[in-house]
């Protein structure tokens, strides 16, 4: 059972070396995740003032957290960890709703779909877990990289289509409702993020 805490600090982040954060679509929250174990929820509301607000408890399964994102809502935030497992936690509630296991190694990135109940995760072999919340379990794989994919981005309307960057130089457009790639592309170099640019046929 996770412990927590509220405080109120200066406007400064603590000395603990963060490992990854994310910033939520409505910018009042951002999440931070470090060396010490502890996932901290900062309120952004009261920043003009020189005060953040914050929440920390500490993160099951003692591994660190390597990738974090926020769903659209900024209600959810999934964190991906160095031992291959993926949590979803409340960020109102504040506590873990689901923790995906079986990725193998660490998760090279997650990624909420933006008009589902999907979540989305790498692996270190290359494979694409595709999570579901309602059922708690992994509904779909896509592979197509052979090494570590850390770009994950949605396309088209409604998140029609999924974007994977990997460290093998390739990118691969994937049809998110069957899971079939449409398109792979070898860029002929390595990837730490792309941007979807929408055109005449996304």
């Amino acid at each position: 059972e996770s412990s927590s805490s509220a405080s109120t600090v200066q406007a400064v982040l603590p000395v603990s070396i963060s490992t990854t954060f994310a910033l939520s679509p409505d910018n009042n929250l951002l999440v931070t995740c470090g060396q010490s174990l502890l996932l901290r929820l900062w309120s952004l509301a009261s920043f003009s003032s020189g005060t953040i607000s914050h929440a920390s408890w500490r993160i099951p399964g003692g591994a660190p957290v390597c990738v974090a994102t926020f769903d659209s809502t900024s209600a959810l935030v999934a964190l991906g960890t160095t031992r291959g497992t993926v949590q979803v936690w409340d960020a109102v509630k504040r506590y873990c709703t689901h923790n995906f296991k079986g990725v193998a190694g660490l998760v090279g990135a997650v990624v909420f779909h933006p008009n589902s109940t999907h979540v989305y995760s790498s692996a270190a072999d290359g494979a694409i877990n595709m999570w579901d919340l309602e059922t708690s379990q992994c509904v779909m794989q896509l592979k197509g990289h052979v090494s570590t994919v850390p770009v994950l981005r949605f396309a088209g309307d409604g998140g029609r289509l999924l974007l994977s960057g990997g460290r093998d130089q390739v990118v691969h457009v994937w049809e998110t409702a069957t899971g079939r790639s449409l398109k792979t592309v070898l860029v002929f170099e390595f990837l730490d993020d792309l941007v979807p640019i929408a055109g005449d046929s996304d």
